[in-house]
């Protein structure tokens, strides 16, 4: 035992040089099919057919009841598709197990605040 050779350390780089590589490759390989998977299914509110509901699902809402930009997105977005006449309702779903904390009437504040009704 004692100081490995520097063939035998040249061998173990290598190797952990070629795992890195592969583990790299193939998260990025992953990633392109998600992401080219997922492409498929984003429409434009155009594109989008019409629906009994809009399901919304929550996000963060911080201390102060105010949605967090995920979440202002989520919204804006089924808003705008209510507008547009594709579903006669919005659902929003989240979090509310706690009392100080209470994503659903958050979700239905900013609804509100547009004019969407109960």
């Amino acid at each position: 035992m004692g100081i490995i050779s520097m063939k035998a350390f040249k061998k173990i780089i290598i190797f952990f040089m070629l795992i890195i590589s592969i583990i790299v490759v193939t998260v990025f390989s992953i990633n392109q099919y998600v992401q080219s998977v997922g492409q498929q299914q984003i429409v434009t509110i155009d594109a989008t057919p019409r629906a009994d509901a809009i399901i919304v699902l929550g996000a963060y809402v911080f201390p102060d009841g105010t949605v967090s930009h995920i979440l202002n997105d989520r919204l804006s977005v089924a808003y705008e598709l209510y507008q547009q006449g594709k579903a006669p309702k919005i659902i929003v779903s989240g979090d509310h197990g706690r009392k100080d904390y209470d994503e659903v009437n958050a979700m239905k504040s900013f609804l509100k605040r547009r004019m969407v009704p109960d």
